[in-house]
């Protein structure tokens, strides 16, 4: 009778151990820093795109629309980090999602210094031959007031777009990249604060 309680603890123990590496793992797709308090990126928040180049997943074991997902998702790089924004809109390979503007309490923060250039690339490495980039008053909800700061519209692919530097204050940046190999775009966000 104790070894078949014994077998049966174990097995619920090792079920459980599986489901929490499950979890974690799933964990490590999702839009990091959704609950990081604003102006503070986390650990998982900022990731190095040469990082996620290193190291790619196959689309089978994340599925589509994870895999589509990353493959529309932006870095944003300052001279500290390189940090994951969070993604709006996007098409890619026939999946997509509608989103509105997200506002700046909603999103991952990143901190600037004045003068500093910023820019951004594909979370996957891929290479970028179009570009709409945005700016909005921290206090801009919808994006209503938003000015144009940096376009491109084809021409030859790039890894890296380079903003220049922001002005200084606190701004939703949002930054559409179109993707040179055809698969589509998508529109990503940061809250940003330059000082």
């Amino acid at each position: 009778m104790n070894s078949i309680l014994g077998r049966g603890a174990t097995r619920a123990a090792l079920r459980l151990l599986g489901l929490s590496l499950l979890v974690s793992i799933s964990g490590l797709g999702c839009s990091a820093g959704a609950g990081a308090p604003s102006g503070s990126p986390g650990v998982s928040a900022a990731t190095s795109a040469a990082t996620a180049s290193e190291s790619p997943m196959s689309t089978e074991s994340i599925g589509p629309d994870l895999a589509a997902s990353m493959a529309a998702t932006a870095v944003l790089v300052t001279e500290d980090a390189a940090t994951k924004g969070e993604l709006g809109s996007y098409t890619i390979d026939g999946q997509g999602s509608d989103a509105p503007w997200l506002p700046f309490g909603s999103l991952i923060g990143v901190e600037a210094g004045a003068g500093q250039p910023v820019s951004v690339r594909l979370l996957d490495g891929g290479s970028i031959n179009g570009w709409v980039a945005d700016l909005a008053a921290w206090d801009d909800t919808t994006g209503s007031l938003a000015r144009r700061v940096a376009e491109q519209e084809g021409g030859a692919a790039v890894q890296d777009v380079a903003l220049g530097s922001l002005p200084v204050g606190r701004w939703v940046l949002a930054v559409r990249l179109f993707r040179a190999d055809a698969r589509g775009d998508g529109t990503t966000f940061w809250a940003v604060t330059v000082r």
